[in-house]
C-alpha cells in the first residue's frame, strides 16, 4: 500500500458519522472563493469513506455471527450424533448378550434354521 494513501479506523469513521469531524483546518484558504465548496468535498469524500468502512465492518460483524451460528448447530449435531452411536454399541451389547442367550437355550433367531 502507498504511504500517501489515508487509512481510517473504525473509532475515525465513527466520528466522522456523528459529524465530530471535518477537513475545515487542512483544506488550503487559497482561493478563498471555493474553500466552502472545497471543504464540503473533501467532508463529503471522508463521511463517504467512513460510511463504507462502517458497513464493511457490520456486514464482517454479521458473517462472524454467521459462522458461530452454523458452528454451534454442526457442535450440536455432532453431540447427537456422538450420543446416538454411543447409544448403537449399547444397542449391539444387548443384542450379542441375546443371542449369546438365545445360542444356549439353542433357540433359533435371525434367519437361523
Amino acid at each position: 500500500m502507498s504511504k500517501d494513501v489515508e487509512t481510517m479506523d473504525l473509532k475515525e469513521a465513527q466520528e466522522w458519522m456523528e459529524g465530530k469531524r471535518s477537513m475545515t483546518n487542512i483544506v488550503p484558504v487559497e482561493p478563498i472563493e471555493t474553500r466552502q465548496e472545497r471543504i464540503a468535498g473533501a467532508d463529503a469524500a471522508k463521511t463517504e469513506q467512513a460510511y463504507w468502512i462502517l458497513r464493511f465492518h457490520g456486514v464482517l460483524l454479521e458473517a462472524e455471527a454467521e459462522i458461530v451460528r452454523q458452528r454451534d448447530s454442526i457442535l450440536n449435531i455432532a453431540g447427537a450424533l456422538e450420543d446416538a452411536l454411543k447409544r448403537n454399541k449399547e444397542l449391539e451389547a444387548k443384542v450379542k448378550a441375546l443371542e449369546a442367550k438365545l445360542d444356549y437355550w439353542s433357540i433359533p433367531h435371525r434367519g437361523q434354521k
